[in-house]
């Protein structure tokens, strides 16, 4: 008997979803609801219906309750009737932010008050609008989420309960168990990144009131003031002008300089880099990439203004296959995407340069490249890294790649990989022609050569809509093959056989995961020396007869060639192309991105241009030494350098002073016990922090912090047998 099966969404998975966006923070859950009356409040303002006192109050009154553990948020904006409520919270992540209809608003999510409601206990809307009141209870219902609503209250009273002159919202709830009351809690949400404009807005009120037993309100205003800057701290202002597919839009960069930013951290908070779009809309507080632990950081801050970008990101978010540019999570930018990349590529050289100007002359006093035994150390430790986490090559890009017709295939029908690595092969399927619960057998018929795992995949295609799966399939090179290796897919009743050809050879080959990359991506050279960056490139993505232009982002940088023709000779092996670009400068102490552009995709290589070669030990993005540098200024102990693999550690640091004293020498790290063992034990906490990044981007670890807490130990109790018996004599 044929019939339809409607899928629904678990309850536990729907929750954890929300509480992933929140994180129980409420600071985050507050940020959602103010933006909310904040984004009301413009709509009123562009429509030109706020009388002469709404406009100079406006207010967001936060009503807290600390012994009830309860939330109000009032606002006197545009409020709300039935139908408002059902188009506002019937559709989950739907585009409620009136963008649509032309105005400037921040609701980019279309989630944030059902995250709210939804997650936390005896979540309440009462809103009132055109002398009609609603008032609305969200809860679960088994798997499912209902809304209840009463147009019965009596608005006289609740206008006065809740000081609602003429329309308004009030949005109410109870603190689950999970979300806390945090300390200095006003400041925290007055200082909040997202927050800044809206706090420093004169035509916005907000006020917080905490209620005690007697119910009498302690009142507080807050607001955000921006540090003040003088003519002499302005670095850098300049217009920038950036490409995202095929829309152009420009951009205001600036940067100040900002000394004892410690101590400044209490009243203005985070001082990074702030970026907002023209309509004060923020989306992110980072120095991206390079981090705020980078040398000379600790002097900088700014903005980066991006106008006309709101559109672009809404236009993602509802296109068919969305797509975020900011994360769900409200942690800023998301920073695997294309849109953070441009904006990194071009604004990351910036930043450095100024750090650098800054940190300038800040050298070394003590490097692990003068120590003997600790080159040793490097040496076995990056040996191990490796075998830990088993680093596994692409074998190519997928993006863009259609159903297979025949049910299954590889992505690629040969390829070449080098002795004594792990390779990740793709095996595509059909959803709409191999059937859940289907068995496909992998079978490697050259066991002296490779070995391959798994030996065979079960289905499954889980609750998603996706037009296809995506497999991984390991492939360890273990020995060099005079005639290509077999690999074959087949189901299990022999209906379909797909099948992949495989070499090992002793050369290095590189596989762009998103269809062209340079590998290495970084690179120290010299100054009047040619230095040469590999670019490869998946033909299978880019054709030959694809041009593609390189630009860079320091002017002192030369480069052979602005632009190439990919050709035949370009070819190394079947679908995979390698592109030479030579580069030379005769500055010294300088870095810039180089970057390559084709059919709008970007990627990029960090070059360094110094007086002697900045090598690393181990493999690139691995430890390559340690260095002692003083940052007084600098909270940080110490800092994994993201280019050269250096562990940077802060001898001005208060704690790093009290073990290494004032002067850190040559004498303490060969002959001291408590030098030796604290150097020890802060190399392998750094390591261990970098082997749990790398699991965490893998997928390998989740984001539980219980779990990550006690992976990190376990792994520096591992590090310790390398680490200290180079470093403790």
């Amino acid at each position: 008997m044929n019939q339809i099966i409607t899928v629904k969404d678990n309850k536990r998975h729907i929750k954890r979803k929300m509480h992933d966006a929140l994180g129980n923070d409420l600071v985050k859950i507050l940020t959602e609801l103010i933006t909310n009356s904040d984004d009301s409040y413009r709509r009123l303002q562009k429509n030109e219906k706020l009388n002469d006192r709404a406009k100079s109050q406006n207010p967001i009154y936060i009503n807290v309750y600390k012994k009830q553990k309860k939330i109000e948020v009032i606002d006197n904006a545009e409020g709300m009737e039935v139908e408002d409520v059902i188009k506002n919270f019937q559709s989950y992540g739907a585009d409620k932010s009136g963008r649509a209809d032309g105005h400037k608003t921040r609701g980019l999510f279309g989630q944030g008050a059902s995250d709210v409601l939804f997650t936390q206990e005896n979540g309440t809307l009462i809103s009132i609008k055109n002398n009609k009141i609603i008032k609305a209870e969200f809860y679960w219902d088994g798997d499912e989420r209902k809304i209840s609503t009463d147009e019965s209250l009596p608005i006289v009273e609740t206008r006065k309960k809740y000081n609602i002159t003429n329309n308004g919202t009030v949005i109410s709830f109870i603190l689950n168990e999970k979300t806390k009351f945090q300390n200095n809690f006003s400041n925290k949400l007055s200082r909040f990144y997202m927050l800044r404009f809206v706090m420093n807005d004169k035509n916005r009120s907000i006020i917080i009131k905490y209620f005690n037993d007697k119910n009498t309100p302690e009142e507080e205003r807050l607001y955000y003031d921006f540090p003040p800057i003088n003519s002499e701290d302005v670095l850098c202002s300049e217009k920038l002008d950036f490409k995202y597919e095929n829309k152009n839009f420009d951009a205001t960069l600036e940067i100040y300089k900002i000394n004892k930013k410690i101590e400044k951290h209490q009243k203005y908070g985070d001082l990074r880099l702030l970026i907002h779009d023209n309509e004060n809309n923020v989306y992110d507080n980072t120095f991206f990439k390079l981090g705020e632990k980078y040398p000379g950081m600790e002097h900088l801050f700014g903005f980066l203004k991006l106008n006309n970008t709101a559109d672009i990101i809404r236009e993602k978010l509802n296109a068919e296959i969305p797509e975020e540019i900011l994360t769900d999570s409200r942690d800023g930018l998301n920073v695997k995407h294309e849109f953070y990349k441009i904006l990194s590529n071009q604004i990351e050289p910036i930043l450095e340069k100024y750090a650098n100007k800054i940190n300038k002359g800040e050298k070394s006093s003590l490097k692990s490249d003068d120590f003997k035994e600790h080159k040793k150390m490097f040496k076995e430790l990056n040996k191990y890294l490796d075998e830990e986490l088993d680093e596994i090559n692409e074998t190519g890009a997928i993006t863009g790649t259609q159903p297979p017709a025949d049910g299954i295939a590889f992505v690629r029908e040969r390829i070449k990989v080098t002795i004594g690595k792990k390779y990740s092969l793709k095996l595509l399927v059909n959803p709409l022609i191999i059937k859940n619960g289907t068995n496909i057998i992998i079978k490697n018929e050259d066991n002296d050569y490779i070995d391959v795992s798994p030996e065979s995949i079960l289905v499954d295609h889980g609750n998603n809509n996706s037009t296809i799966d995506i497999y991984n399939i390991i492939v360890d090179a273990k020995k060099i093959t005079e005639e290509d290796c077999c690999l074959t897919a087949k189901t299990e009743d022999d209906t379909i056989i797909k099948k992949i050809y495989v070499s090992v050879v002793s050369e290095e080959f590189y596989y762009p995961k998103y269809g062209m990359e340079f590998k290495p991506n970084y690179l120290s050279t010299i100054p009047n020396h040619n230095a040469k960056l590999h670019l490869y490139v998946d033909l299978s993505k880019y054709k030959i007869g694809s041009q593609i232009t390189f630009t860079v982002s320091n002017p002192k940088i030369s480069l052979e060639k602005k632009e190439i023709i990919l050709s035949p000779e370009n070819i190394i092996f079947d679908n995979l192309a390698k592109v030479e670009l030579i580069f030379n400068s005769k500055y010294k102490d300088i870095s810039g991105k180089i970057i390559a552009c084709c059919n709008n995709y970007t990627t990029e290589a960090d070059i360094e241009i110094s007086e002697s070669i900045k090598t690393n030990d181990g493999k690139s993005g691995l430890i390559s030494g340690w260095d002692f540098n003083s940052n007084p200024e600098a909270e940080w102990q110490k800092y994994l350098h993201p280019k050269t693999g250096r562990i940077i550690i802060n001898s001005g640091n208060l704690i790093n002073k009290y073990y290494f004293g004032e002067d850190i020498n040559e004498n303490k790290i060969k002959n001291n016990k408590i030098c030796q063992n604290y150097l020890a034990e802060l190399i392998s906490d750094e390591v261990a922090k970098f082997m749990i990044k790398k699991q965490i981007d893998k997928g390998q670890l989740g984001r539980d912090y219980e779990e990550a807490i006690e992976e990190h130990q376990r792994r520096k109790n591992n590090l310790a047998n390398i680490i200290y018996k180079y470093i403790v004599t």
